[in-house]
């Protein structure tokens, strides 16, 4: 499908068997971690977020690549390794959720497409755009001047064909 972009991909990966969360907080400058509010410790980037689970886990948000996500992983680890702290590099990256999106370049009327499908939800007073809800937990955010913008699934394959349907839809209700 033409001009679809990916806007973030959420991945995983294991680099450690177990992680001692406050350490890691107390040796990282950069590191956030209140384990009353969430059970891992939060690391920024300009545009990314990564989160560190006691399980040794790496989840980052925000990169739109592969690369990215592999680039930021690195600069993790070599951080953790600074500090005296094991984890490793070489591991198996899992994409989690995928967030792409396209847009059509033609006004939609979202009044319309929520009215005339079951699947889509519009309250213009909580949120801008429709909400239209696929199987298998797919969801895509429509909004009148065009953009469409669907996650719920780590197989890019599966978001463009969902989002070709949701075109597809659009266009028939008019």
């Amino acid at each position: 499908m033409e001009d679809v972009i990916t806007e973030n991909i959420i991945v995983e990966a294991k680099i450690a068997n177990e992680f001692n969360l406050d350490m890691i907080a107390e040796k990282l400058v950069d590191a956030k971690y209140n384990p009353d509010n969430f059970p891992g410790v939060i690391i920024n980037f300009p545009g990314v977020s990564t989160i560190l689970t006691k399980e040794g886990k790496f989840i980052c948000t925000g990169t739109k690549t592969m690369d990215e996500a592999k680039e930021v992983l690195a600069k993790i680890v070599d951080m953790l390794r600074e500090k005296g702290i094991k984890a490793r590099k070489r591991t198996k990256i899992e994409v989690k959720n995928l967030i792409i999106s396209k847009d059509t370049r033609k006004w939609i009327d979202i009044k319309r497409l929520a009215f005339g499908l079951d699947n889509v939800d519009y309250n213009p007073d909580e949120f801008p755009g429709a909400i239209y809800r696929g199987k298998d937990g797919l969801i895509a955010l429509v909004f009148d001047n065009g953009k469409i913008v669907c996650t719920g699934s780590n197989d890019r394959g599966i978001l463009e064909k969902f989002l070709e349907e949701v075109v597809e839809r659009a266009r028939e209700v008019g």
